[in-house]
């Protein structure tokens, strides 16, 4: 990996991750709005706070579908954050008309309204890898992340190196960890330590 890319929807900051990144040593990092630059050797960061439905229109407006697409054909490697691990499914609850890019074969769903539940889900919560296939030193044991959430990724039975955390009682798909694309609901860059070793963790993977 000779460089990031985060991809800028112009639709959330992307200040945090890009100072987060840069605490993992990475001196080349940068910040774009269009994709015809990326190359395999890259690392494409999908950042994200916002709406679905703005993003799917974003990603149409500026032509991204088609270099996303060429990219993960030829090899590159997508980390994808909250929003940017939606955007990864299918679809989302939270807009009828918005279309993800479809690596996921799942839909996003709001969080049922039940009792014990927050929503949004907001704050620290246990994240635990049913399975850890880039043997990650910050996900071999429980530990802590920060959340800002309504929606969140269903679970399915396609879906391999899944995380998990909890919503009060109920489960969910907290991130995907597969061969190219990692994608999480959490925020590394706010995520304190615990954030600080899965980014480096990352970094790792994308330099492999």
């Amino acid at each position: 990996m000779s460089k990031i890319k985060i991809l800028d929807l112009t639709i959330s900051s992307i200040g945090s991750i890009y100072s987060a990144l840069r605490k993992t040593g990475v001196k080349n990092i940068e910040v774009v709005r269009d994709l015809k630059s990326l190359q395999r050797e890259h690392l494409l960061v999908i950042p994200g706070n916002g709406n679905f439905g703005q993003a799917s229109t974003a990603l149409d407006q500026h032509n991204l579908r088609s270099y996303l697409q060429d990219f993960i054909s030829n090899g590159g490697k997508i980390l994808g954050i909250c929003l940017g691990m939606q955007i990864l499914a299918i679809s989302s609850e939270e807009s009828d008309e918005g279309v993800g890019l479809n690596y996921f074969k799942t839909k996003v769903k709001r969080f049922p309204n039940e009792k014990n539940l927050r929503i949004p889900n907001i704050g620290w919560a246990e994240v635990t890898a049913s399975s850890n296939p880039f043997n990650f030193h910050s996900l071999k044991a429980p530990s802590d992340f920060y959340f800002s959430h309504s929606y969140f990724v269903e679970d399915s039975p396609n879906i391999s190196g899944k995380l998990t955390s909890n919503n009060g009682t109920f489960e969910f798909c907290c991130g995907i960890v597969q061969e190219q694309i990692i994608a999480v609901q959490f925020h590394p860059e706010k995520s304190s330590r615990s954030g600080a070793k899965f980014l480096d963790d990352v970094v790792s993977w994308a330099n492999e």
